[in-house]
């Protein structure tokens, strides 16, 4: 992907979470996005984050289903994320019904 760009923001299917004190404490940012090898055409999940302080409370899930149902309402068949292997959200996603779709390999040079 590197010669390629995301494509535009789905601003309808990104949100946030504020805390009580008004801080942000968990972001979901979706982007269209064009065929690649490893994935189909469509919303792809560019960024999800949670403050580490608020982690475990359920704020990354309920973000994901919360985009989920907004780009369904948008008639979007499906979203794709790219998880690194052994990252602990890959519970979530699988709770959630998202499914390994390709896996990829790198060799890292210095």
């Amino acid at each position: 992907m590197c010669d390629e760009q995301i494509g535009p923001w789905i601003a309808a299917a990104s949100l946030h979470v504020i805390d009580r004190a008004g801080r942000v404490v968990g972001l979901i940012l979706v982007n269209e996005t064009a065929a690649h090898e490893s994935f189909d055409a469509g919303p792809f999940v560019t960024d999800l984050c949670v403050d580490p302080a608020a982690a475990g409370n359920g704020i990354g899930r309920a973000l994901l289903v919360a985009s989920a149902c907004r780009l369904a309402e948008l008639a979007w068949p499906d979203m794709t994320l790219v998880v690194t292997v052994g990252n602990p959200a890959r519970r979530v996603y699988d709770l959630l019904g998202f499914r390994v779709w390709a896996e990829s390999w790198r060799i890292e040079i210095h």
